[in-house]
């Protein structure tokens, strides 16, 4: 059987760490285990899945993975800043029937945040335990308790990678602690996957928008209560159309249409779809969009759209990008766009507050408060929806991306694109992303 050692080097800082402690783990693993260990350096996500085919081959499957890098909410990350990549939902799911896994196979990820989502959702798919740590990792000259290593960490003497609260999760205190040696390094976090009764629809609605959609779609019946998200699409719409008049636009993750109907009363939309994966999110969109007929609601079909090829003007994804398989649906995007077509994204990403953007988030604070205090209705609707058990359990199963993890991959898939923040909170933001027009060669 094979125990297989995974790392990276090129994605982020850390990258020479990320190899020695690889090394060191891997050197412990085959004398405690007394089997095949197969330490691979990896770069891009083809060679991981290389890599994880070649060990699933071995006699009784492969037995344990490990995983030492970076990783993104979702999963690890591969490549580089310039240029990130990470396998999808979507992907991790094309490869269930591929990998054979022994029968007490197991998968550990030692990479930050992977316990926060992407250890359970690793589990559910492949029906095997994956742990995860839920801090950020950090690298030690000991293995029980943080050690830094004076001089640098350049060294080659054994080193550990755990998880532990530091500056970043902390503050100064968290820091602080850490470097004194105060804070004991976290266990890796172990998920089993999620047991379903035969036949449950349990499984297939974890996480989904339907027992949200009728609340949902009374609260933003009117698209118009996104003040900032409005006015932004609106702008970027209204520069395309001055150029080459009514448009045709889809919209990924179009919730109930408000923002379709929105664009159409300004009579910047001569025809658009509206693509959504909740059955129920789409029914609400056609019940409050019956007066429209240039108005169009699919089922998603997994990453694909069904659109014929450079069929659209605009594509945009509001406040569901975060949810989509990136890899795929942007090669979806591509397709459908006609030549000077763009795609635009507004979504709400994950960003700790600087000391200097304190003023920004205090004026933006303000501002969400007075529309609030001028939409008592919405208010009160939208108040009782995310404090719903629904709405939590939605939000677990689908967690807030990273500003950089967002940002970094739209603008290598798109170079020129611009983004800017639409509105910005002590921990979370609203940033908005232009790729420009796609020439002929997308």
């Amino acid at each position: 059987m094979s125990y297989l050692v995974i790392y990276t080097t090129r994605y982020r800082e850390g990258g020479v760490e990320n190899q020695r402690a690889a090394k060191t783990f891997a050197g412990e693993l085959a004398e405690a285990r007394k089997g095949e260990t197969l330490i691979r350096r990896v770069e891009s996500k083809k060679a991981f899945v290389d890599a994880l085919r070649e060990a699933s081959r071995s006699e009784k499957g492969l037995q344990e993975l490990h995983f030492f890098g970076h990783s993104g909410v979702y999963g690890p990350m591969f490549g580089t800043r310039d240029y990130p990549e990470q396998l999808s939902p979507h992907e991790w799911r094309q490869l269930v029937n591929e990998l054979r896994w022994s029968k007490d196979g197991e998968a550990f990820f030692h990479a930050c945040r992977t316990a926060r989502w992407f250890a359970q959702f690793f589990a559910d798919t492949f029906r095997v335990p994956a742990s995860g740590y839920f801090w950020y990792t950090t690298f030690s000259r000991r293995a029980d308790v943080f050690r830094w290593e004076w001089g640098g960490l350049s060294g080659s003497g054994p080193l550990y990678l755990f998880g532990l609260p530091g500056r970043k999760s902390h503050g100064w205190w968290g820091s602080l602690k850490k470097y004194l040696g105060f804070t004991p390094p976290e266990p890796l976090q172990r998920f089993l996957p999620t047991e379903y009764e035969e036949g449950s629809a349990g499984r297939a609605l974890k996480g989904k928008y339907d027992a949200v959609a009728r609340s949902y779609g009374q609260t933003f019946e009117d698209f118009g209560v996104r003040a900032d998200e409005s006015l932004y699409l609106i702008e970027r719409v209204k520069a395309h159309v001055q150029e080459q008049g009514p448009c045709r636009i889809a919209d990924l993750g179009t919730g109930n249409g408000s923002l379709l109907r929105l664009l159409v009363q300004r009579g910047l939309v001569k025809e658009a779809w509206g693509f959504d994966n909740s059955a129920a999110m789409l029914e609400v969109a056609v019940a409050q969009s019956q007066s429209w007929k240039n108005l169009h609601f699919q089922r998603m079909n997994g990453p694909q759209i069904s659109l014929d090829d450079a069929s659209v003007d605009i594509v945009v994804s509001c406040l569901s990008f975060r949810y989509l398989d990136w890899e795929p649906i942007v090669s979806e995007v591509r397709r459908i766009l006609r030549p000077g077509g763009v795609f635009l994204v507004v979504d709400m990403v994950n960003a700790p507050c600087r000391w200097r953007q304190w003023p920004r988030v205090l004026r933006d604070l303000a501002r969400v408060r007075v529309l609030h205090l001028k939409e008592a209705k919405f208010r009160r609707s939208l108040r009782a929806m995310v404090s719903s058990p629904e709405w939590q359990e939605m939000l677990h199963y689908n967690p807030i991306r990273s500003e950089h993890e967002m940002l970094w991959f739209l603008e290598s898939r798109f170079v020129g694109g611009q983004s800017r923040i639409l509105n910005c909170g002590p921990d979370n933001r609203v940033v908005a992303f232009d790729s420009g027009p796609l020439g002929d060669e997308r």
